[in-house]
């Protein structure tokens, strides 16, 4: 029996020398669980926002190409539907919403066969974000037929994420755009409430 004693005594006292080593070996670990833990939220946060952009851009892409005319009540409509489908960005500040005409302006340029796409007219949620001429390289635009129109919705920001370990190096710049002709009509025409 006392052999037995013995062994229970080691037993005890090696599992209390254990202990320690298993309390050192979770101080070291958990701060790393933690990290992957937090940075694995943050890239699905970031990775949700990104395909929420598309869908964004696709929805108001379609809602517009179904238009005759934009005008002012139709373009804020617009707008307030895309924030609306935006609702999970932290904030309205990060991200614009552009929505922009594209023709092919040949008659007006003289048959030059060098300029093939014009935007007609471009609104945004945000002054800066209209597009001008000299954003379109940066689209894959099809060939626009002589006489015909595009529009293009582009969806644009900053996603900070709510648990980010990173800071301020946490944050995402997301962009996507969407390109559609229109259904109806051959061009979407703005009607300014000014006009």
């Amino acid at each position: 029996m006392s052999k037995n004693i013995k062994n229970i005594v080691k037993s005890a006292v090696r599992l209390k020398d254990d202990s320690g080593a298993v309390a050192m070996e979770f101080a070291l670990i958990m701060p790393v669980l933690i990290a992957f833990y937090f940075g694995g939220v943050s890239m699905y946060d970031a990775m949700r926002a990104s395909h929420q952009t598309a869908t964004v851009a696709v929805t108001l892409a379609d809602l517009s190409t179904r238009v005759i005319d934009m005008n002012d009540d139709k373009r804020d409509a617009l707008f307030n539907s895309g924030r609306a489908l935006m609702s999970k960005w932290p904030s309205e500040t990060d991200y614009s919403i552009s929505v922009t005409s594209i023709i092919n302006p040949t008659e007006a340029n003289n048959g030059d066969p060098d300029v093939l796409r014009a935007v007609s007219w471009s609104e945004a949620t945000d002054e800066s974000a209209k597009l001008t001429d000299a954003d379109l390289p940066r689209f894959d635009l099809p060939t626009i037929a002589e006489g015909d129109s595009l529009v293009i919705i582009e969806v644009k920001g900053t996603y900070r994420p709510q648990h980010s370990i990173l800071g301020t190096q946490g944050n995402f710049d997301i962009s996507r755009s969407s390109v559609r002709r229109p259904r109806f009509v051959s061009e979407v025409h703005y009607i300014s409430d000014d006009d």
